[in-house]
């Protein structure tokens, strides 16, 4: 196959791809500082969460943000197609 068709071939792969996210999704729970809240019981802390916390890298920086609920999911295809990507 030539070189220029190759080529042709790997950049609509990459097209069809879509839109895409670098990185890791991970979940977070959290413990609040009100005095007497259900997340500070001895017995049985009901922690808050949870919330989900994206970690990547730009030009060797690491960096971090939190996605809602409800964008979890597209956020998750978009991890997938990047490392389909890779």
């Amino acid at each position: 196959m030539k070189p220029e068709k190759r080529i042709e071939r790997l950049h609509a792969k990459m097209n069809s791809l879509g839109k895409m996210l670098p990185g890791s999704i991970s979940e977070q729970w959290n413990v609040c500082g009100t005095p007497g809240c259900a997340c500070k019981s001895k017995k049985n802390p009901v922690k808050h969460g949870p919330y989900y916390q994206l970690s990547f890298s730009v030009k060797g920086r690491s960096s971090t943000m939190f996605i809602k609920k409800e964008e979890l999911a597209e956020a998750q295809r978009r991890i997938k197609r990047y490392k389909q990507f890779k």
